[in-house]
């Protein structure tokens, strides 16, 4: 072009920069859009955040968000479009999670003129319970965490002190792992001071946490010695040090 362009004329110059700019107009456009939802499992109860990332843009957005599934066109989050990165992450905040929940993720590359796609977010809620655990110094303590509610099978579950996770050769599962109810159990040999373990039930890159503590206590039995003959006596059972939950502490002496 360099070399004919002095035998051009001004209107067909016109003519050729109309063509190449539509060429590379063309060269940028965008095929189908990709849709990656994560957080889907949350807790009953407990705030959580959903996240739906859009990516595949040609460069440029403005109708993307999460809206329910119900047909209503009301968008109920829209994060803020990453130019570099042509994607999009929008994010939902539930605040009090009860029953499982459908929304819709949309987005529409308004670069290439394409229609409006979406993908189905499913919210699985579970609710997961714990017991903390009282226990003399020294002795083994044994953590049990359940989740119900889940509406697929549990990948795993782990039992972790801090970011060390406690051998899996401890782990059992109850009810064969199904898709509504599992419950883990971990023994904790000697255990010398109150410590929190973190129960964490793993969905593929999902995954959810439940702290347990067991609370180290000690015992002592005051009056264990009595008069011969005596109609009645009163022993006593002292648990002290009790970190967490003192009503809860139930015990008998026998």
């Amino acid at each position: 072009y360099n070399e004919y362009k002095s035998y051009l004329s001004n209107d067909m110059r016109n003519k050729y920069y109309q063509v190449l700019l539509l060429l590379l107009t063309v060269s940028v456009a965008t095929g189908a859009l990709t849709f990656t939802s994560s957080n889907t499992y949350v807790r009953s109860g407990v705030s959580s955040t959903i996240t739906c990332t859009i990516s595949g843009f040609g460069g440029s957005t403005t109708n993307h968000g999460i809206r329910p599934a119900d047909g209503s066109s009301t968008v109920l989050t829209k994060g803020t479009y990453d130019t570099g990165q042509n994607k999009v992450i929008d994010t939902l905040t539930i605040s009090s999670p009860s029953t499982d929940a459908t929304y819709t993720c949309f987005g529409t590359d308004t670069t290439s003129g394409a229609t409006e796609e979406t993908q189905t977010i499913a919210v699985d809620v579970v609710t997961i319970s714990t017991v903390n655990v009282a226990v003399t110094s020294g002795n083994s303590a044994t953590v049990t965490c359940k989740a119900t509610g889940h509406s697929t099978a549990i990948s795993s579950v782990q039992v972790l002190h801090g970011s060390s996770t406690i051998s899996g050769n401890n782990i059992n599962y109850d009810s064969g792992n199904s898709a509504t109810q599992t419950t883990a159990t971990a023994t904790i040999a000697s255990v010398t001071s109150d410590t929190d373990y973190t129960c964490r039930f793993i969905w593929g890159s999902n995954q959810l946490d439940s702290t347990q503590h067991v609370d180290v206590v000690s015992m002592t039995f005051p009056n264990t010695y009595v008069k011969t003959g005596t109609s009645s006596s009163a022993v006593k059972c002292e648990v002290a040090d009790v970190a967490r939950e003192p009503s809860k502490i139930s015990f008998e002496c026998a």
